[in-house]
């Protein structure tokens, strides 16, 4: 049913575009919102698939045409093809060369059981990145910006309708309608409660992407753009994000929320004594708290035990197959197929079941980038959280509404997939690492880039 409602969106985004541009009125950025609102399917069309009854690593098995690559289409129908040949200078897109050279490597890794993996999601990248040149060269960041509050408002109401469906009114036929049969085997994974899943196929996938909304809109709120719509649908997101029961996003957004609340009231960076010790504070508090509400039992009790049991196990497993590789790894996207049929000893001595941790990608993404890009990458990894977060924190309270919502944003957004990355392997999956992408690209340390948002 994905596809048949993802036609839906787009028909319904371009009629409100053609409408708009029919009255005289300034629509670009409801082209950026329908892309926005189909980000989170992460939608594609198999043009190959490497193999069908196993899974090779965190970004599946096929090379797919993507909905971004869609979009770029759609875009240069309709007249928006400004792309000059400089946009893919390394200068201009240092992050995504270093991602290609991991590739490379990994095609050519001795050790890599299955070399063509990496061509997964390197094929998607390289789509993002062809339609976001577009967006860049084409729109303004103004209109990027609103494209952005349009399309994440619609679909977190979307979520908001059917988590209300599902679990509140236990319409089971609204959870099983976009994901089939897999998304009501996880929302009812935990005995006592029924997860809401909405669009996606397990509820930690709905709870990050609704952090993600939190995240925005609260940069919203913060900059005074908004703020009643902005609380509206941070409400709604906080309402869904908790019928999720994803214990480890109720974690990490007291976490995220700290952290923007001392970014936005010093304005100096986040690498900093008192900030750290503010941040330290203020989320040992939050926890205290916590552990004292309700809310503590969801931890205390149900399957917590068996869930940090069941990440260890798969740590282990990812530490050994790091000692296999230990400086460029196995490669990109092959650790779930490396562990079905290249491990080389079981640290457990036969005392554990491997079915599950053979077949499904580890759930903590610093171990798998460690373990498919070796020490190379997770350098490269930490590098890029660390710099990102450090330069773009200090760029959140400027004269530029733009700049200081978008660099807020994308400050909270990556703190967010870091943190939940040591629990899950969610930031990895394409509908919330596409929307990462997107609204990542557009942070910005240039001061100068625009004058800030015009209101209209």
């Amino acid at each position: 049913m994905d596809r048949i409602f993802l036609i839906i969106l787009c028909v319904i985004g371009l009629a409100r575009w053609l409408s708009a541009v029919k009255q005289g009125k300034r629509a670009k950025h409801l082209l950026i919102s329908c892309f926005v609102q189909t980000l989170p399917f992460g939608y594609g069309f198999t043009l190959y698939s490497f193999m069908t009854d196993e899974l090779l690593g965190q970004f599946g098995n096929g090379i797919r045409l993507e909905v971004p690559f869609l979009f770029f289409l759609l875009f240069s129908v309709i007249g928006y093809y400004r792309l000059p040949l400089k946009a893919f200078s390394f200068k201009s897109n240092p992050w995504f060369y270093l991602f290609v050279g991991l590739c490379f490597v990994s095609f050519f890794n001795p050790i890599n059981p299955f070399p063509v993996s990496a061509l997964v999601p390197l094929s998607f990248v390289t789509q993002m990145l062809l339609l976001l040149k577009v967006i860049e060269r084409n729109f303004t960041r103004d209109q990027i910006y609103r494209g952005i509050f349009d399309g994440l408002t619609i679909t977190i109401t979307i979520q908001f309708f059917l988590a209300i469906c599902y679990p509140v009114l236990g319409i089971e036929a609204l959870a099983s309608f976009f994901k089939g049969e897999a998304a009501m085997h996880w929302a009812e994974r935990r005995e006592g409660y029924r997860s809401a899943v909405g669009i996606f196929t397990h509820p930690g996938h709905l709870a990050l992407y609704c952090l993600i909304s939190v995240v925005f809109f609260l940069a919203n709120y913060l900059n005074h753009y908004e703020k009643k719509l902005s609380t509206a649908v941070i409400g709604m997101s906080l309402f869904v994000l908790f019928l999720t029961y994803s214990r480890t996003t109720y974690i990490v957004l007291m976490a995220v929320v700290i952290l923007l609340w001392v970014i936005f009231r010093q304005g100096k960076g986040v690498f900093t004594f008192k900030n750290i010790l503010i941040f330290a504070i203020g989320f040992s508090f939050l926890l205290f708290v916590f552990y004292l509400s309700p809310l503590s039992e969801m931890y205390l009790k149900s399957d917590s035990e068996e869930q940090f049991d069941n990440r260890f196990i798969h740590g282990l497993l990812g530490y050994e197959i790091w000692r296999q590789s230990k400086l460029i790894g196995i490669g990109v996207n092959s650790h779930v197929y490396y562990l079905a049929h290249k491990l080389v000893s079981d640290p457990f001595g036969g005392k554990v079941t491997m079915d599950f941790f053979t077949s499904n990608p580890i759930h903590n993404i610093h171990v798998i980038i460690a373990a498919e890009v070796g020490i190379l990458g997770l350098l490269t990894w930490l590098s890029y959280v660390i710099s990102k977060v450090h330069r773009l924190s200090k760029l959140c309270s400027t004269s530029n509404s733009y700049i200081n919502i978008i660099n807020m944003t994308f400050v909270g957004v990556l703190t967010s997939l870091f943190l939940y990355g040591f629990f899950g392997w969610s930031p990895f999956d394409t509908s919330i690492f596409g929307t990462a992408i997107f609204i990542g690209y557009f942070a910005t340390t240039n001061t100068n880039d625009e004058k800030g948002i015009e209101v209209y």
